[in-house]
């Protein structure tokens, strides 16, 4: 009942049906982009492209690189971490 009135209405602490399915496409739609850059990122480590420079470029999170979603973690040096 109440999300048929914000829904109808408009409300100002609860999203519309409308947001909320466009949230849910975006969210998909990063976890399917990060799938993508996080792979890249560990090609480029294993062809001694410092993580850090190559996770600021592409805007992706320095952490995750290590235990992203790209796959199971892999031991990861000092100087190819972030």
């Amino acid at each position: 009942m109440a999300q048929a009135d914000a829904d109808e209405n408009g409300s100002d602490t609860q999203l519309m049906s409308k947001e909320k399915k466009e949230l849910a496409d975006l969210r998909r739609d990063k976890r399917r982009l990060e799938a993508e850059m996080y792979p890249l990122v560990r090609e480029l480590a294993d062809d001694d492209i410092e993580v850090a420079v190559t996770c600021r470029v592409l805007s992706v999170s320095r952490s995750a690189t290590t235990t992203g979603s790209a796959g199971p973690p892999r031991p990861v040096s000092r100087t190819t971490s972030c």
